[in-house]
């Protein structure tokens, strides 16, 4: 599979948003091309593509991009990092766990609604 450039990264997370599927962190390092290894690590090649996005969401006041990664483990969500990225970067106070799998839910279900407009584009049942 080539090496997916940034935008096509983006657009293809944004895809999975609008569609409400998800994708493990190890199937998204080889559908862009990145190491597999590592990736409990806190500064590995997927969280420099995630931070920038989580940013720029919680800046916007967006459902985060993110969302649509999760752990291969079971239960199938994202991992912690991205529950520590949601607080931060909303100015949130932390997210218990217990209330993770509906916070976590409720970002998937924002990203199903607004990701199509997310560049300017109207959302599917607009056009």
């Amino acid at each position: 599979m080539p090496i997916m450039d940034h935008d096509a990264r983006v657009e293809f997370i944004e895809e999975l948003g609008r569609s409400g599927r998800t994708i493990t962190y190890g199937q998204l390092a080889v559908r862009f091309g990145l190491p597999t290894h590592g990736l409990n690590l806190k500064n590995n090649a997927l969280s420099r593509i995630f931070d920038p996005l989580d940013r720029q969401d919680g800046a916007g006041k967006r459902p985060f991009r993110t969302a649509v990664i999760v752990r291969g483990k079971h239960p199938s969500m994202p991992g912690p990092g991205f529950f520590k990225a949601l607080a931060l970067h909303r100015g949130d106070p932390p997210i218990l766990e217990h209330d993770r799998r509906a916070v976590w839910q409720n970002e998937r279900d924002g990203l199903r609604a607004v990701a199509p407009s997310m560049h300017g584009e109207q959302p599917r049942a607009a056009r």
